[in-house]
């Protein structure tokens, strides 16, 4: 009885055994995945969806094994699961008004598989079979590239837009009808790859694609900013002026660009072309804070360019402009830091030229001297009494800031309030610490 027992033992093993020998063998492995495709082809539902998916990957390891990987069948067939996988997930995008894909590589794939079988392919109908395929394809990468945008999955929605005019090219090449029917289609598809290979930061990409659209006359504010940014990146300065020159001129009330040439003047310093700029900008965009911060900034500078200049009446020309744009900043925000900050500096450098006059008069012991002296330092006492309440206010918005508390500490000392002077000076040192 125990030897019977034994052999059945045996023979249950082997059963096991033979099953998972044959579930490791290729060609079964092959006709399943085939199988499972014709079922979800016969009708397309939750169950056969599942079948589908081992169906991917069966044949995922079909192609691996050597009696397959020059297979033209074998990588069709992949082609049609995973074009299969793709087409129903538009199809519950569609039916859910959704933007998610379960599988972002199913496109992929199944394109990389058909033009695999496409250079293996020899006979004529076999390459028609797959060109078909390619363009049924196509129109779901399209598709899916839309859904892995929004998904903010740049670089896989860069591929499948890519691939889309990989496939076009390959029709037109081979004497098919391109996927597009007019020509301005093919170029909002240009222009749509273009714009994600810049949001994905391939700007090697973004760059070839803008050129190339300029070049064939569609003009977009994108691609100019775009190739301004990049040709100043690459320290090319002579290329990125002609792109913004050439965008501010077919665009000028385009902001992006105006605003791209106010920051280029800023950074060389060129104050004087930024004011009719900045006017400009502020007319377009009249609640923008950081573009009257930035016309005030300009002014200010303007301001102490002129004191250092010895210009007094340029000078007050410029202080009345700068105090007059932190007003309007403050008017559109109380509260912003540093609107505050530049109002508060404004009065303490325009205090600060006073003292320098003054330090003129401080030997000057005559009636006169005395008077002028006397003049004076109510003057600059003035212009830190009014500095005072913008940088304490600065202060509640950003209480660690070391400009502003070292700003409140130099004004009490002038004001000749040491104690509190000794009190910024303190929270200074705490913060060093």
């Amino acid at each position: 009885m125990k030897k019977f027992l034994f052999i059945l033992l045996s023979l249950t093993v082997s059963a096991s055994l033979m099953a998972q020998a044959s579930d490791a063998d290729p060609k079964v492995l092959y006709k399943k995945a085939k199988k499972y495709l014709q079922a979800f082809n016969f009708q397309q539902n939750e169950e056969n969806f599942k079948n589908l998916k081992k169906a991917a990957e069966f044949i995922d390891k079909v192609v691996e094994t050597d009696e397959y990987s020059e297979s033209v069948k074998a990588w069709m067939l992949r082609g049609d699961i995973y074009n299969a996988w793709l087409s129903y997930e538009n199809l519950l995008m569609t039916l859910n008004n959704a933007n998610t894909l379960s599988n972002p590589e199913a496109g992929i794939k199944a394109y990389e598989s058909y033009m695999k079988a496409y250079d293996l392919a020899v006979k004529k109908y076999r390459k028609k079979k797959i060109l078909n395929s390619l363009r049924e394809l196509a129109g779901y990468l399209n598709n899916a590239g839309m859904a892995l945008y929004n998904q903010k999955q740049y670089d896989k929605a860069l591929e499948s837009f890519e691939k889309v005019l990989q496939i076009d090219q390959l029709l037109i090449e081979n004497g098919k009808k391109s996927l597009f029917e007019k020509e301005e289609d093919r170029l909002s598809q240009l222009q749509t790859v273009g714009l994600v290979a810049y949001q994905a930061n391939h700007l090697d990409k973004a760059k070839e694609y803008f050129e190339m659209l300029l070049n064939k006359g569609v003009k977009d504010p994108a691609f100019y900013d775009a190739l301004y940014k990049y040709y100043n990146q690459k320290g090319d300065e002579q290329t990125a002026l002609k792109y913004l020159y050439e965008g501010r001129e077919a665009f000028p009330d385009n902001t992006s660009l105006l605003f791209s040439e106010i920051n280029y003047y800023i950074q060389k310093g060129q104050l004087d072309k930024l004011i009719d700029k900045l006017k400009l900008a502020r007319e377009k965009e009249p609640n923008n804070v950081s573009v009257v911060l930035t016309e005030g900034n300009v002014y200010d500078n303007l301001f102490q360019a002129a004191i250092d200049s010895g210009k007094m009446d340029e000078a007050n020309k410029y202080f009345e402009l700068a105090k007059k744009a932190y007003q309007d900043a403050l008017a559109i925000d109380s509260n912003n830091f540093l609107a505050l900050y530049s109002m508060g500096a404004l009065y303490y450098n325009k205090a600060a030229a006073v003292s320098k006059e003054l330090n003129k008069y401080a030997s000057d012991f005559s009636a006169a001297g005395q008077k002028k002296y006397s003049e004076l330092k109510t003057e600059m006492e003035g212009y830190f009494q009014k500095a005072l309440p913008y940088f304490l206010k600065a202060e509640k918005q950003q209480p660690q800031d070391i400009n502003t508390l070292t700003a409140l500490k130099e004004i009490y000392a002038h004001l000749n309030q040491l104690d509190k002077s000794k009190m910024y000076k303190d929270k200074i040192e705490a913060l060093k610490n």
